[in-house]
């Protein structure tokens, strides 16, 4: 290897190692940051709560928040068919705008199913990765409004 592409990597793998040194903390699965000391602090996290208006949704995704929830049923089932409800399950701007995906189960027998929850509508073409914040739940609990065997939305298939 020339010691040019050596000196590179050398001076790379440096940075790497300063920018991980210097970061403070970190965020676990569990929702808690581990400093630098090694305490453990709870993050603050809002759980989703639904009011009675949000409970009645029933208002329909427009053109861009379809294709940005067939990109993301994409994504969320590695390429797998899926299908969407037709309207949101629930749509409220202080808890979200939730629509359900799902898709046929990799074992051949049932769905695997997600909650999709924008913190608001899609109306811009692009969106920023900065400002994708939806939410996609993927839990039994959370995916309930999707499972039922009357639900409130018609399926229908992502394109």
């Amino acid at each position: 290897m020339p010691d040019s592409l050596k000196g590179a990597l050398t001076l790379r793998l440096a940075a790497i190692i300063l920018a991980g040194l210097s970061a403070t903390g970190c965020v676990s699965s569990d929702f808690s940051v581990a400093t630098a000391n090694a305490e453990t602090q709870p993050l603050p996290v809002a759980p989703i709560a639904m009011s009675e208006g949000a409970k009645s949704a029933g208002s329909l995704p427009n053109a861009l928040e379809r294709v940005y929830l067939r990109d993301t049923a994409r994504a969320v089932f590695r390429r797998r068919p899926s299908e969407r409800s037709d309207r949101f399950v629930f749509a409220d701007p202080s808890s979200g705008y939730a629509t359900c995906v799902r898709s046929p189960s990799r074992k051949g027998k049932g769905y695997d199913y997600a909650l999709v929850v924008l913190q608001r509508r899609v109306l811009d073409d692009e969106i920023p990765q900065a400002a994708d914040d939806a939410v996609v739940m993927r839990g039994n609990a959370d995916t309930a409004p999707c499972r039922g065997s009357d639900p409130a939305f018609a399926w229908i298939r992502n394109g």
